[in-house]
């Protein structure tokens, strides 16, 4: 696992630095010419482990650094995102219950993040949720010494997902979902190979809205393909727990990831205490 502990000195150093600018083009230019090499490190650490659990962080989660940390890895792609765990929730990343294996944004073609980056800005308030991360390569590997015809189904095989169409904008500090007419529907194997390397496009809410929408039939053997991939990927899930400020970064085409169950807090005035995070990507 990639786990990358920040000294109490460079804790210290990025905290009072990055608290103090006021845009994201700024931001990135003290992170990519910082001699502490803080991007630089997790650059390599993404190549060589396509995930990384940076703890002892100071800083606070922003949009601005949010931004700049994302820009440091690719193309930013905008906005970044300020969500919280609630009751009624519009996406998946709010939900309370289990949020399954899956990539982010499978659904856009052309536009789907290479990289993701994620920090904490309050917990859980049991502390219950754990983020899992599941490398496809050692799928892979498993299915060619193992099963070969499941990973040839998972290459071949085209799945259905849908969504409505929508696009997301930053208000008030919060992402608002606006709905727009018209479906986007995808018909994909899970698995596929770019220069070489083994990628995924997988997501089990899409694959489940399709078959719900156009009230069809799912076949047997699609149903005992995504199973059994599902029950190797989670052969080789890694589980962690993410505290206050906590990044964690992955390679959001070349990994899988999820997330256990949540807690809500109930205080006297009505209001829920519950988890919040930010996260940013990058093309």
């Amino acid at each position: 696992m990639a786990f990358l502990k920040l000294s109490d000195d460079l804790k210290s150093h990025l905290g009072s630095c990055l608290k103090n600018f006021r845009s994201a083009t700024d931001a990135f230019n003290f992170l990519q010419s910082d001699p502490s090499n803080f991007i630089p490190t997790i650059r390599k650490m993404l190549k060589n482990d396509l995930f990384v659990h940076v703890n002892n962080v100071a800083f606070t989660p922003n949009r601005i650094i949010l931004e700049a940390i994302a820009r440091c890895l690719g193309e930013f792609r905008n906005p970044v995102e300020n969500t919280q765990v609630r009751l009624e929730c519009d996406h998946d990343g709010c939900s309370l219950g289990y949020l399954p294996l899956h990539n982010d944004d499978a659904m856009l073609l052309d536009k789907q993040p290479k990289f993701g980056v994620l920090q904490v800005e309050e917990e859980d308030p049991l502390k219950l949720p754990k983020n899992g991360i599941v490398k496809i390569d050692e799928v892979v590997d498993y299915l060619q010494l193992y099963n070969p015809e499941l990973l040839d189904d998972l290459l071949n095989i085209k799945v259905p997902m849908l969504s409505g169409k929508y696009h997301k904008i930053a208000k008030n500090d919060k992402i608002i979902f606006i709905q727009e007419e018209g479906e986007i529907h995808l018909n994909l194997p899970i698995l596929y190979i770019e220069n070489g390397i083994y990628l995924s496009r997988f997501h089990i809410g899409h694959i489940n809205y399709f078959y719900y929408k156009k009230r069809v039939q799912q076949t047997e053997k699609e149903k005992r393909m995504i199973a059994s991939f599902l029950q190797v990927a989670n052969k080789f899930r890694k589980e962690f727990y993410l505290k206050q400020n906590d990044l964690l970064f992955f390679n959001n085409k070349r990994t899988l990831h999820d997330r256990t169950e949540c807690s809500i807090e109930l205080n006297l005035n009505g209001r829920l205490q519950t988890r919040k995070f930010y996260i940013a990507f990058a093309l």
